[in-house]
């Protein structure tokens, strides 16, 4: 909580408090375009200074948009957007690159600071769930650095369950880090799985799954931080009372 330098000279009303007055900007989940490389790869390179990726060297912008268009050409890949600025992204890949790994996918989700503890990336997550079962696919995996106990707990509210325990899985930030694998069932194992399909395929022949998908993200998303606001104003004012009985009680006593 950070309250005026100079109570005496500053009304209750110009109390600020870091969180309370969230952004009334609204946050769009989308799928990305070519042009949004850039602006994922501002999210995603302060992570490489963390254990939360084990990549070690920021990628070159060139070698980032390849990178991104290699897996919108199989998978879904959104983002959050926030007055023109990305703030988050989430996006499927292949597990593995051997064929009868294809009907599992690897999830991956990264917000930017201010985009954190917002619901955000529980929405980025939903709808990419969406996104891979209407594909075909029948499991999602995640890998997580661990411990890493905000990520747990959105992975844990989505379903998945923890499988295993890589120890010592790699040496990052000063540290040998351990990797939890997670593991969610999306479908049904039949004895004659039809392949899945390619999300451009899918986004092309069914596009009111794909915006089905995203409608309903982008409405509980509105939803969680109308809430979340309305909270944070509700404590604001609570504050704001609070202060402002002390800053009447001192001033009694200073007359005294």
């Amino acid at each position: 909580m950070e309250l005026a330098s100079n109570p005496a000279t500053r009304p209750a009303t110009a109390i600020e408090i870091d969180g309370a007055r969230a952004s009334r900007a609204t946050i769009l989940i989308r799928l990305a375009e070519d042009d949004d490389a850039a602006g994922i790869l501002a999210v995603y390179a302060p992570y490489v200074e963390t254990a939360v990726t084990f990549e070690d060297t920021v990628p070159t912008p060139d070698a980032f948009r390849t990178r991104v268009a290699g897996i919108r050409a199989a998978h879904p890949y959104l983002v959050a957007e926030r007055a023109g600025e990305i703030v988050g992204y989430a996006y499927a890949a292949a597990q593995h690159p051997r064929a009868a790994y294809r009907w599992n996918v690897e999830l991956s989700v990264y917000l930017a600071p201010d985009a954190r503890g917002r619901g955000v990336g529980r929405a980025l997550y939903e709808a990419l769930l969406d996104l891979v079962r209407a594909q075909g696919a029948k499991a999602a995996y995640a890998l997580v650095t661990v411990p890493n106990a905000a990520s747990e707990r959105l992975h844990a509210a989505l379903g998945f369950e923890r499988i295993g325990l890589q120890p010592n899985a790699g040496w990052k930030a000063g540290a040998w880090r351990d990797v939890a694998w997670l593991r969610k069932e999306l479908a049904a194992f039949s004895d004659d799985p039809k392949p899945p399909v390619p999300f451009p395929v899918l986004a092309r022949t069914h596009p009111h799954a794909v915006s089905s998908a995203l409608d309903h993200a982008n409405a509980t998303l509105t939803a969680r931080m109308s809430e979340k606001r309305a909270a944070g104003e509700r404590a604001l004012e609570e504050v704001r009372d609070d202060v402002s009985e002390t800053l009447s009680g001192s001033d009694v006593a200073g007359r005294r």
